[in-house]
């Protein structure tokens, strides 16, 4: 295309309201419109011909090259992905489209950009109205509040201090169940209370003996039944604030397995609270990839495929088929 029509279609693209880049077969920037040039902040000059990987930071390297892998090997795969800047406190929607030719063969990348920060905000702006409806639930909000206030930090203190091994791991584990919630989901109050959960999800092993949670080799038969006590006590402990229910079964049943040799209960499948196989999963990822007494930590890859390979076995197959997803291409893990 060249001449008027040229200068007609670069100038379509340039009004859209959406951020347009255009990436090749060899993962290089070959258009970007004004759009996407002002939500990335930079001029078409500097990034034409750039490998994409270079436009995003150096801690984001790894999941970038998963996307990338993702989108050559799937062909015209396409995904949605949410993405933070709080720079400039705005929520973009990205869109990543794998372009291909009449045969199947991959010809790049098109990636749409579009600004959904005041839908979020209209969607926060209804969520805030109706729980204005009910003195009740305004009510369990504080509640709710002076909790993480008044005990969180002491709590996991605690914990901390019992098993450095852990440290990070209930924020972790959160981070994780949250996100697959939201893409399940959505923002609704649910996903909050699961992430709560998830920060609360070993509080149990605070009566856990410290010789037994950092003991280096293989546990005996009842420093196993010792370990797996941590959950009724979590419940427990948290029993006295009645309105956490969901928070609570999450907790008491976060390892139960979807095949029924999980405890406490044996529970299985679907009779497993949904926020407890979401956290399963999470959890499981997170302590294959973390350090152990009794082991060096799993890479990532290698701890995915632990989660699909155990999918209606260990794990609920729709949240593991979900975390797969988000983990290939990039968003978690």
């Amino acid at each position: 295309m060249t001449g008027p029509h040229e200068t007609l279609f670069t100038a379509a693209l340039d009004q859209l309201p959406e951020g347009v880049v255009l990436i090749d077969r060899d993962d290089k920037i070959i258009y970007a419109n004004r759009k996407a040039q002002g939500v990335r902040n930079v001029r078409s000059s500097d990034i034409l011909g750039e490998d994409v990987r270079h436009c995003h930071p150096a801690k984001s390297a790894e999941r970038v090259e998963r996307a990338l892998s993702y989108i050559r090997n799937t062909g015209d795969a396409v995904f949605t992905r949410m993405v933070m800047d709080s720079a400039n406190e705005k929520t973009y929607e990205n869109t990543y489209a794998g372009l291909v030719d009449g045969n199947g063969l991959h010809l790049g990348i098109l990636l749409l950009t579009r600004d959904i920060t005041e839908h979020l905000e209209l969607e926060r702006a209804k969520a805030a109205h109706m729980q204005a409806l009910s003195d009740e639930v305004e009510r369990l909000s504080r509640e709710l509040h002076e909790l993480f206030a008044a005990s969180m930090v002491t709590l996991v203190r605690v914990l901390e201090a019992k098993d450095p091994y852990t440290k990070g791991h209930s924020e972790r584990v959160s981070e994780m169940a949250e996100i697959m919630a939201q893409h399940m989901w959505g923002a609704i109050p649910e996903t909050s209370e699961l992430a709560l959960a998830g920060r609360l999800h070993d509080i149990g092993k605070v009566a856990i003996r410290t010789e037994v949670l950092n003991k280096p080799g293989s546990l005996e038969d009842d420093e196993w039944v010792h370990v797996r006590t941590h959950p009724v006590v979590g419940e427990r402990i948290l029993s006295p604030i009645v309105r956490l229910s969901s928070v609570i079964d999450a907790i008491r049943h976060q390892h139960e397995r979807f095949d029924g040799r999980g405890y406490p209960d044996n529970l299985t499948g679907n009779n497993i609270p949904e926020g407890a196989r979401i956290l399963a999963t999470a959890d499981a990822y997170d302590a294959m990839t973390s350090n152990r007494p009794y082991r060096r930590a799993f890479d990532p890859g290698r701890a995915a495929k632990e989660i699909s390979a155990n999918a209606g076995k260990q794990f609920d197959p729709k949240w593991a088929q979900l975390f797969m997803e988000l983990f290939e291409t990039g968003t978690i893990g």
